[in-house]
């Protein structure tokens, strides 16, 4: 599969997509990228509409030095990432940090998103 990239926020954002129907975000964790996902976009692939970014400052996406790549900041990327997309509604999927950028997500835009899963993920108040 072969990345695409896509500018949002300002920045190019790589990501891999494959697949029909209602959009799945999925959301690696820092020092990974989405080639975290490489297994499991196929399976899901032929149900639904799979989309795995490379975080700022991961993978094939830029890298820049004058951005703040806190948890919170990652959220508000995907939800500009999305709009690029053109996607308003879809299930977030996130895996260690990338769970905690769910959970953020999930409570300031609750209308984007179908559900959320977390895995292996961050959970604390201060998230």
């Amino acid at each position: 599969m072969k990345s695409t990239t896509i500018l949002s926020s300002g920045h190019s954002m790589a990501y891999l997509r494959s697949g029909r129907g209602e959009p799945v975000l999925l959301v690696h964790g820092i020092t990974t990228y989405s080639f975290i996902w490489r297994n499991v976009i196929p399976l899901l692939a032929s149900k639904y509409d799979v989309i795995a970014p490379d975080l700022l400052g991961c993978g094939d996406s830029d890298k820049p030095l004058d951005v703040s790549y806190a948890i919170r900041d990652h959220a508000e990327r995907l939800r500009d990432f999305a709009n690029s997309l053109g996607i308003r509604k879809f299930h977030f999927v996130g895996h260690d940090l990338g769970g905690g950028m769910g959970q953020i997500f999930a409570v300031r835009y609750p209308e984007m998103l179908y559900d959320l899963t977390v895995i292996n993920s961050v959970a604390y108040d201060f998230w």
